[in-house]
Protein backbone atom coordinates (compact mmCIF):
# COMPACT_ATOMS: atom_id res chain seq x y z
CA UNK A 1 0.00 0.00 0.00
CA UNK A 2 1.28 2.98 -1.19
CA UNK A 3 1.53 6.18 1.48
CA UNK A 4 0.27 8.56 -1.21
CA UNK A 5 -1.67 8.32 -4.89
CA UNK A 6 -2.39 11.18 -7.15
CA UNK A 7 -5.08 10.01 -9.68
CA UNK A 8 -5.32 11.69 -13.05
CA UNK A 9 -3.22 13.83 -13.46
CA UNK A 10 -1.47 15.40 -16.15
CA UNK A 11 2.24 14.76 -15.13
CA UNK A 12 4.81 16.70 -16.05
CA UNK A 13 7.81 14.83 -16.99
CA UNK A 14 11.66 15.43 -18.60
CA UNK A 15 9.75 13.25 -21.38
CA UNK A 16 6.80 15.71 -21.76
CA UNK A 17 2.94 15.86 -20.27
CA UNK A 18 1.07 12.46 -19.83
CA UNK A 19 -2.27 11.58 -18.09
CA UNK A 20 -0.65 9.23 -15.20
CA UNK A 21 -1.32 8.28 -11.44
CA UNK A 22 1.99 8.75 -9.21
CA UNK A 23 2.49 6.59 -6.28
CA UNK A 24 4.34 7.57 -2.63
CA UNK A 25 6.27 5.84 -0.12
CA UNK A 26 7.91 7.24 2.42
CA UNK A 27 8.00 11.02 0.34
CA UNK A 28 9.52 9.34 -2.47
CA UNK A 29 7.86 8.57 -6.09
CA UNK A 30 7.67 5.15 -6.30
CA UNK A 31 5.82 4.37 -9.80
CA UNK A 32 4.45 6.65 -12.00
CA UNK A 33 1.69 5.01 -14.60
CA UNK A 34 -1.07 4.91 -16.80
CA UNK A 35 -3.24 3.57 -14.18
CA UNK A 36 -2.02 2.40 -10.48
CA UNK A 37 -4.30 -0.55 -9.11
CA UNK A 38 -2.80 -0.68 -5.73
CA UNK A 39 -4.73 1.25 -3.18
CA UNK A 40 -3.28 3.87 -0.44
CA UNK A 41 -3.61 5.65 2.75
CA UNK A 42 -4.34 8.79 1.43
CA UNK A 43 -5.33 9.49 -2.49
CA UNK A 44 -5.66 13.27 -4.42
CA UNK A 45 -7.87 13.60 -7.43
CA UNK A 46 -5.97 16.00 -10.00
CA UNK A 47 -8.44 15.76 -12.95
CA UNK A 48 -7.43 18.18 -14.88
CA UNK A 49 -4.67 19.74 -13.21
CA UNK A 50 -0.89 19.59 -14.17
CA UNK A 51 1.62 18.26 -11.61
CA UNK A 52 4.72 19.61 -11.70
CA UNK A 53 8.29 18.28 -10.05
CA UNK A 54 8.48 20.96 -7.12
CA UNK A 55 10.81 23.86 -7.58
CA UNK A 56 14.34 24.02 -5.90
CA UNK A 57 15.32 27.44 -5.38
CA UNK A 58 19.17 27.88 -4.27
CA UNK A 59 19.41 31.54 -4.18
CA UNK A 60 16.61 33.39 -1.92
CA UNK A 61 16.48 36.43 0.01
CA UNK A 62 14.26 36.46 3.42
CA UNK A 63 15.99 38.95 5.45
CA UNK A 64 14.60 37.52 8.39
CA UNK A 65 15.69 38.17 11.27
CA UNK A 66 15.96 41.83 11.75
CA UNK A 67 14.57 43.05 8.32
CA UNK A 68 11.19 41.10 7.95
CA UNK A 69 9.55 44.43 6.74
CA UNK A 70 11.49 43.39 3.78
CA UNK A 71 10.22 40.13 3.19
CA UNK A 72 10.37 37.37 6.02
CA UNK A 73 10.05 33.73 6.16
CA UNK A 74 6.03 33.54 6.23
CA UNK A 75 5.30 35.74 3.50
CA UNK A 76 8.21 34.38 1.37
CA UNK A 77 7.69 30.85 1.99
CA UNK A 78 3.97 31.58 1.03
CA UNK A 79 5.22 33.62 -2.41
CA UNK A 80 7.64 30.47 -2.86
CA UNK A 81 4.85 27.89 -2.48
CA UNK A 82 2.47 29.71 -4.76
CA UNK A 83 4.85 29.68 -7.21
CA UNK A 84 5.72 25.76 -7.35
CA UNK A 85 8.86 26.18 -5.17
CA UNK A 86 8.88 23.67 -2.60
CA UNK A 87 12.63 24.26 -1.18
CA UNK A 88 14.39 27.09 -1.14
CA UNK A 89 17.95 27.76 0.42
CA UNK A 90 18.25 31.22 2.03
CA UNK A 91 20.96 33.74 1.68
CA UNK A 92 23.32 34.73 4.65
CA UNK A 93 23.59 38.55 4.33
CA UNK A 94 20.70 40.36 5.01
CA UNK A 95 19.58 39.22 8.20
CA UNK A 96 20.55 41.73 11.12
CA UNK A 97 22.42 39.48 12.40
CA UNK A 98 23.55 37.96 9.04
CA UNK A 99 24.17 34.14 9.24
CA UNK A 100 27.69 34.32 9.46
CA UNK A 101 28.59 32.28 12.85
CA UNK A 102 27.44 28.52 14.20
CA UNK A 103 24.86 30.52 16.19
CA UNK A 104 23.44 32.87 14.00
CA UNK A 105 22.59 30.10 11.60
CA UNK A 106 20.54 28.02 14.43
CA UNK A 107 18.56 31.21 15.09
CA UNK A 108 17.62 31.20 11.82
CA UNK A 109 17.05 27.67 11.13
CA UNK A 110 14.43 28.17 14.36
CA UNK A 111 12.79 31.01 12.82
CA UNK A 112 12.48 28.90 9.43
CA UNK A 113 11.10 25.82 11.22
CA UNK A 114 8.30 28.14 12.77
CA UNK A 115 7.51 30.28 10.06
CA UNK A 116 8.42 28.49 6.72
CA UNK A 117 5.07 26.64 4.85
CA UNK A 118 8.20 24.73 2.59
CA UNK A 119 11.38 23.45 3.02
CA UNK A 120 14.87 25.16 3.36
CA UNK A 121 18.22 25.24 3.70
CA UNK A 122 20.61 27.74 4.90
CA UNK A 123 23.85 29.38 3.21
CA UNK A 124 26.67 30.52 5.34
CA UNK A 125 28.64 33.44 4.79
CA UNK A 126 32.30 34.14 4.63
CA UNK A 127 33.40 37.70 6.05
CA UNK A 128 36.55 39.20 7.57
CA UNK A 129 37.31 38.00 10.79
CA UNK A 130 35.13 34.68 10.61
CA UNK A 131 37.15 31.65 9.33
CA UNK A 132 37.04 30.19 12.52
CA UNK A 133 33.67 30.04 12.56
CA UNK A 134 33.24 27.88 8.57
CA UNK A 135 33.98 24.55 10.28
CA UNK A 136 31.33 25.21 13.04
CA UNK A 137 28.67 26.56 11.05
CA UNK A 138 29.06 23.26 8.13
CA UNK A 139 28.60 21.13 11.22
CA UNK A 140 25.62 22.58 12.13
CA UNK A 141 24.31 22.29 8.80
CA UNK A 142 24.69 25.25 6.41
CA UNK A 143 24.61 23.55 2.73
CA UNK A 144 27.05 26.61 1.23
CA UNK A 145 29.19 30.00 1.44
CA UNK A 146 28.67 33.31 0.45
CA UNK A 147 30.99 36.02 0.73
CA UNK A 148 31.61 39.83 -1.65
CA UNK A 149 34.58 41.01 -3.29
CA UNK A 150 33.00 44.19 -4.18
CA UNK A 151 31.19 46.39 -1.50
CA UNK A 152 28.02 44.77 -0.16
CA UNK A 153 25.99 48.19 1.10
CA UNK A 154 25.14 45.99 4.46
CA UNK A 155 27.55 46.99 7.21
CA UNK A 156 26.53 43.37 8.54
CA UNK A 157 28.20 41.30 6.15
CA UNK A 158 31.22 42.91 4.62
CA UNK A 159 33.22 41.99 1.83
CA UNK A 160 36.42 39.77 2.13
CA UNK A 161 40.08 40.52 1.43
CA UNK A 162 42.29 38.45 -0.72
CA UNK A 163 44.06 36.80 2.45
CA UNK A 164 40.61 35.61 3.72
CA UNK A 165 39.27 35.15 0.66
CA UNK A 166 42.22 32.34 -0.14
CA UNK A 167 42.31 30.73 3.26
CA UNK A 168 38.55 30.52 3.09
CA UNK A 169 38.53 28.38 -0.06
CA UNK A 170 41.17 26.16 1.31
CA UNK A 171 39.10 25.54 3.88
CA UNK A 172 35.57 25.50 2.47
CA UNK A 173 36.97 23.20 -0.04
CA UNK A 174 38.34 20.48 2.92
CA UNK A 175 34.56 21.19 4.48
CA UNK A 176 33.02 19.53 1.02
CA UNK A 177 31.23 22.82 0.57
CA UNK A 178 30.99 25.16 -2.04
CA UNK A 179 31.35 28.73 -2.04
CA UNK A 180 29.26 31.18 -4.00
CA UNK A 181 31.69 34.47 -4.80
CA UNK A 182 30.28 38.33 -6.03
CA UNK A 183 33.52 38.34 -7.94
CA UNK A 184 33.26 42.04 -9.23
CA UNK A 185 36.58 43.97 -8.92
CA UNK A 186 35.80 46.64 -5.40
CA UNK A 187 37.40 49.19 -6.88
CA UNK A 188 35.41 48.92 -10.54
CA UNK A 189 32.18 49.04 -9.28
CA UNK A 190 32.64 51.58 -6.77
CA UNK A 191 33.95 53.60 -9.50
CA UNK A 192 31.22 53.22 -11.54
CA UNK A 193 29.10 53.90 -9.43
CA UNK A 194 29.62 57.08 -8.12
CA UNK A 195 30.53 57.96 -12.13
CA UNK A 196 26.68 57.02 -12.33
CA UNK A 197 25.29 58.79 -9.33
CA UNK A 198 27.22 62.02 -10.99
CA UNK A 199 25.83 61.32 -14.39
CA UNK A 200 22.07 61.23 -12.49
CA UNK A 201 22.27 64.62 -11.23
Amino acid sequence: MYDLVIRNGKVVTEKGVQDADIGIQNGLIMEISESISQSAKTEKDANGQYVFPGVVDVHVHLNEPGRVYWEGFETGSQMLAAGGTTTFVDMPLNGIPSTITKQDLLDKATLGEEKSIVDFGLWGGLVPGNLEDLAPLSKAGCLGFKAFLSPTGNKEFESVGDKDLIEGMDRIAELGKVLALHAESGPMTTFLTEQKKESSN
